[in-house]
């Protein structure tokens, strides 16, 4: 069984240095931080996000428009500031990430369409 608890998605870095804005089943991201924020939407009707705890302490995401809708809607006024993720131990999943998408600071995130990950 997974680990399970709560954490404020703020304190939570990404894996990648973008994301689309569009989830795989068609939802935008834009329209979820909405419904967060206006209150037809909670963070218990999206699925669990995953994250990483490195060996620092650092946590990072696999799930990194989640992270986004999730940080995007508490500063937009949203009323929770925790959300329940899972803890993943897929190390090589967020390697690749971040190896394939690089970043300078993990603690944003660019919205584009065209994110595809750079190869080093």
């Amino acid at each position: 069984m997974a680990l399970v608890f709560q954490v404020d998605p703020r304190q939570v870095l990404y894996s990648q240095c973008c994301v689309k804005p569009f989830f795989k089943d068609g939802k935008t991201v834009e329209d979820t931080i909405t419904g967060l924020v206006n209150g037809t939407l909670s963070p218990e009707d999206i699925p669990l996000m995953r994250v990483c705890i490195l060996p620092d302490g650092t946590m990072h995401s696999l799930d990194n428009r989640r992270l986004y809708a999730f940080r995007e809607a508490i500063y937009r006024g949203s009323t929770f500031r925790t959300v329940t993720v899972e803890m993943s131990n897929n190390l090589n999943s967020l390697r690749w990430k971040m190896k394939n998408s690089s970043s300078e600071n993990w603690s944003q995130v660019v919205v584009k369409y065209d994110c595809r990950p750079y190869h080093n």
